[in-house]
Formats: structure tokens, sequence, C-alpha cells
């Protein structure tokens, strides 16, 4: 059920036309151009069918972005465009490459950067290929910005024949989806509380299943609830990047989960053991794809949970080296005759 659901079944109902205007970039230039440049304008021309971002300064940006409104019942959109890359080297910082991004418009007119959102991210040459994605939005938005940007970035990046298509669930998809994630809700509570209620090791248990139901949680909840949280951790790390705190994160958990799995299975074999959870590390990454919020980055998130995986499993293993070290001295100890007096 769940193949079908999420990998068989249709999504998405189409909502509207084509919604960028001048997709030629024939006035891109001009003062009633849908297309506004920032930074250094004289770095973007038309091309045939498309625009051509060229930047040989790494202390300038080449950018052209439009708002486009979006009509009634666009759930989200997807953008498709043919890019290609000449020679591109990123900025002196790492978010400094060839960009092409599908952002929310908030209400107060910021881009939301909390959703899936890149389209592009890349660095060096490609030929030309035609991509397509989708981007789901926030309910509450009305416009969305889609952005063309050497950001401090030198070379050259091309983008032809751009599409912007609304997009609504389709009735049927929403239902099954709700009835796919309803059926693992309870069938992971079921198996949590027999594998509680048969543990030797109630701790034990107890760390893994609320390891689990943390990165669960994580990847589940909507963005709506996860925003707040977001905003907050990004303040702590600084220049409201939460990056660094999301992937100590992962490694956090990862490492209490296998930890605790260690100790609910003393005799499985160590390489067997990280194989399966790293292998869980990636079905939870996979998990966001069924949300279609699958992201670049998330090859990050997984590495963290690899190293997670491995973090705690050597720190199971050196504590098991110790007691097992000092299980004979204290056994030797016992035998030694107390002396009257």
């Amino acid at each position: 059920m769940t193949f079908a659901t999420f990998v068989c079944l249709p999504r998405y109902d189409p909502v509207g036309g084509q919604m960028l205007r001048d997709t030629a970039f024939a006035t891109i230039g001009d003062a009633g151009s849908p297309w506004h440049s920032a930074g250094n304008a004289d770095g973007a021309e038309a091309v045939a069918g498309g625009v051509r971002l060229a930047n040989d300064d790494n202390g300038k940006t080449v950018l052209v972005e439009q708002i486009v409104a979006l009509p009634a019942g666009v759930e989200g959109v997807r953008l498709t465009a043919t890019v290609e890359l000449d020679g591109v080297v990123r900025g002196p910082e790492r978010w400094q490459k060839a960009r092409l991004f599908v952002l929310g418009v908030k209400p107060d007119g910021r881009s939301d950067y909390s959703r899936s959102h890149r389209f592009l991210h890349a660095t060096g040459t490609a030929i030309p290929k035609r991509w397509s994605e989708v981007f789901m939005l926030d309910s509450a938005f009305d416009r969305v910005r889609v952005l063309i940007g050497l950001p401090r970035a030198t070379g050259n990046l091309v983008v032809r024949g751009m599409e912007l298509q609304g997009l609504a669930l389709k009735p049927v998809y929403r239902l099954m989806r709700t009835i796919t994630l309803a059926v693992w809700t309870a069938g992971a509570l079921v198996l949590a509380g027999i594998l509680w209620q048969r543990s030797r090791n109630r701790l034990a248990a107890t760390l893994a299943l609320a390891a689990l139901a943390a990165v669960v949680a994580v990847t589940t909840i909507p963005y709506d609830v996860r925003a707040p949280v977001q905003s907050f951790f990004g303040a702590l790390g600084g220049n409201g990047d939460a990056g660094p705190l999301k992937l100590a994160m992962h490694l956090c958990v990862l490492a209490l989960l296998a930890i605790a799995a260690r100790r609910l299975l003393p005799t499985l074999q160590w390489t067997r053991l990280w194989c399966g959870l790293a292998a869980a590390g990636l079905a939870l990454e996979l998990g966001e794809w069924f949300r279609g919020t699958l992201d670049r980055g998330d090859a990050l998130d997984f590495a963290a949970n690899v190293g997670g995986v491995t973090l705690g499993l050597g720190l199971a293993f050196l504590a098991e080296r110790w007691l097992a070290r000092r299980r004979p001295s204290e056994t030797r100890a016992a035998k030694v005759p107390q002396l009257p007096g």
C-alpha cells in the first residue's frame, strides 16, 4: 500500500497554466519587465529561449528574479527548465553557487527558506539538461519567488524554457496518504508497546523508542509546526543558520539509538547491527521524500546519521570492554579471604 500510494499513485492536479511572464527574457533590463535584477545587472542577458548569467568577479552578485501571484487553490508548483553550467566556481562562502530557487513569499515580503526550495545549487560545468521538480508551499502564502543567480560565484549559468505550473494534491492521493500514514503509525505504536513490554532492559527500550520517536517527529511534523522551532534554533546557531545544530541533533539522536540497540540486542554481530542502523538512518531520510520534501541537503543528514551510529556503537564497544576488564578484578577481590580483626 505504501509503494502504491507514494510511488505509483499520481499526486497532483494542475491549477491554471503557465504562471511565469516573459519566459524568453525579452524585456530584461527594461523598467516594466517582470524580471527584476539585483547586484550586477549587466551580467544578465537574454539568449534564445532563456537567459545567460555571467560573472567574472567573486565580489559581485548577478541575480534576476520574478514574483508570481498564485491562483486560488494552489498548494504547490512544478518548475521545469533546461539548465547549463560553464565553469561555475563558488564564492567565498559555501552557499555561494549557481542558484535557481523557488521560494514562497511571506505576507511581510520575506522569502520562506524553511521549505524545500532548491531547484539548482551547483558549481562546475554541465551540459544542457531538462529538469523538473515540485515545491510544496505554505497555505498562507499567495505569492512565489523564482530566483536565478550567481551570488559571488563566477562562471556562466544559462536557463532556458522555464515553465511554472500550479498544482493541488489529488483527493484520492490525499486520502490514501492519510490512511497509509495512519496504518504505519498504529503499527509502530503496537510494535513499540510489544518491544517495551517484552524487553529485559526497560531503560534501554525506553531510550531506543524515545530516539526513534524524536527522529520520526522531526521528519514528519508539518512545516507550520516546525517553522517556529527552526527559527528558535536558527537564532541560537547565529546568522539564521540551523544547519550545524540540525546535524548535531542527527548525530546525537542516532548515537543514543545505537547505544540502546546494542543493549537490547547484545548477541547480534557488531557489523550487522551497524548495517541495520545505517539502513534505518537512510530510511528516515527517504521518509521525507514521501512527503515531497526531499532536499539535496539530506545527504548531509544521512552522513550525520551514519556518524551517530558509528559514535554510539563505538561508545558501547568501549563500555563493554571496560566492564569486561573490571569484572575479573572484582571477582578476584571477592575471593580473597578476609583476615579476622
